[in-house]
C-alpha cells in the first residue's frame, strides 16, 4: 500500500513536470525527498498527493488566465515564501500556488498578486485560516474602498490592529468589512473609522463578522435614503443632516447623535434576547427611521469607536508584529 502511494505521487509529479516544467515541480513542494518520505511514513502519501493536486490546479488556473512566463512567476512565488520565514513556513508551496492563482483569476496582474500575497499570508498565518480565503477577503476589502493592491500592507496593518482591539479576530473584521465596506465608503467613512465602529459593536456582543456588520450596513443605508417621515423625525430630534454651510454632515457624527437620542428615549438592546426594547412611543420613533437591527447597532455605538479608529489609523507596521507573535511555537507546514 505504501509503495503504491509512493508510485502514485511519483507519477503525479512526473505529470506536472511534463506539463509545467521544472518550476512546476518545484512549486509542488514535494519532490524526491517527499516521495521518499512516503515510503518511510505511509501517512504522508495522502499529504503528498494533496500537494500535487494543488500545484496542478494552480498551474492550470494560471494558464487559463493567461499569466505570462509561468515558470518565472512560480520561482518568484517560491522566493516570496522563503522571504517570509516562519510566516511563510505556515503554508505549503501548494497553498501559495492556489491562493496566488485565485488572485490572478480575479483580475490582478501577476506582479501585483505577489504584493497582495505578502500581506494576506501574514494575516492568514496569524489567524491560522485558509490562505486562499484570507487573500480573497483582503482583495475584496481593498476593492470596496477603491484602494490599489499596493495598499494591501496598510489595510493588513489596520485589520490586525482592529482584530487585536476587538473581542473577535482580524478575520472577523475582514469579513465584516466585506459586508459593510461598500456602504461605508458611500457614506464617506474612512476605513479606519468603519473598522473602529465594528470593533465597538463586536466588543458589545454584536459580532463584527455578522450581526454587527449587517446592523451597521442597514443603519448607514437607512440614513443615506431617509423617508419624508424619517426627515420629520430627525427634525423633531434636532439632528441635522447638513452643516451650517449646507454640506452633508459626516455619517459618524450623525450616528453618534442619533444613538444618544435613542438611548435618551429609553430605547435599549435587551442583552438576553438581543431584541430592541423600550416604550411604545419611543419604538415608533425609531421604526420611522430604520429597522430594529440597524437601531441596535446605532444604540451600541456610544463613541468608543473613535478611540479604536485612532489606534487603527496609527497602526503602521503592526501586521508584521502581530503575525510574528502569533507564529511563536507554531509548527511549520509540509516543506520540500
Amino acid at each position: 500500500m505504501v509503495a503504491a502511494q509512493g508510485a502514485m505521487v511519483a507519477a503525479a509529479m512526473n505529470s506536472i513536470y511534463q506539463s509545467s516544467g521544472k518550476a512546476g515541480l518545484a512549486l509542488g513542494g514535494v519532490g524526491l525527498a517527499a516521495i521518499g518520505a512516503v515510503g518511510a511514513l505511509g501517512s504522508l502519501g495522502t499529504v503528498g498527493l494533496s500537494e500535487v493536486k494543488k500545484v496542478e490546479t494552480a498551474t492550470n488556473i494560471l494558464k487559463a488566465n493567461g499569466a505570462p512566463n509561468i515558470e518565472a512567476f512560480q520561482g518568484q512565488l517560491e522566493d516570496l515564501k522563503e522571504s517570509l520565514g516562519g510566516v511563510g513556513d505556515s503554508f505549503t508551496k501548494g497553498d501559495f500556488g492556489l491562493a496566488t492563482a485565485d488572485i490572478v483569476k480575479a483580475g490582478v496582474e501577476s506582479a501585483d498578486a505577489l504584493t497582495l500575497m505578502t500581506s494576506s499570508t501574514k494575516l492568514a498565518a496569524a489567524e491560522q485560516i485558509n490562505l486562499t480565503e484570507a487573500s480573497g477577503l483582503l482583495l475584496k476589502n481593498l476593492r470596496q474602498y477603491d484602494y490599489e493592491v499596493g495598499d494591501a500592507a496598510r489595510v493588513g496593518d489596520m485589520l490586525a490592529m482592529a482584530g487585536n482591539a476587538a473581542a473577535g479576530t482580524a478575520y472577523d473584521l475582514s469579513v465584516g468589512l466585506g459586508i459593510v465596506g461598500g456602504t461605508g465608503k458611500q457614506a464617506k467613512l474612512e476605513m479606519y473609522d468603519l473598522l473602529g465602529m465594528l470593533v465597538e459593536l463586536d466588543n458589545k456582543g454584536m459580532s463584527a463578522a455578522d450581526v454587527g456588520a449587517n446592523g451597521l450596513r442597514a443603519a448607514l443605508s437607512a440614513l443615506s435614503d431617509i423617508t419624508k417621515k424619517g426627515q420629520v423625525t430627525l427634525g423633531d430630534l434636532t439632528i441635522a443632516m447638513v452643516d451650517a454651510e449646507g454640506k452633508a454632515r459626516p455619517a459618524g457624527d450623525i450616528l453618534k447623535d442619533l444613538g444618544e437620542k435613542m438611548r435618551g428615549m429609553g430605547v435599549y438592546v435587551n442583552k438576553t434576547t438581543g431584541e430592541l426594547d423600550g416604550n411604545g412611543e419611543a419604538m415608533q420613533t425609531v421604526s420611522s427611521l430604520m429597522d430594529n437591527r440597524a437601531a441596535a447597532a446605532v444604540i451600541n455605538l456610544t463613541g468608543d469607536w473613535e478611540k479604536w479608529s485612532q489606534q487603527i489609523k496609527d497602526s503602521g507596521g503592526y501586521l508584521d508584529e502581530y503575525a510574528n507573535t502569533m507564529q511563536e511555537g507554531v509548527e511549520p507546514a509540509l516543506k520540500a
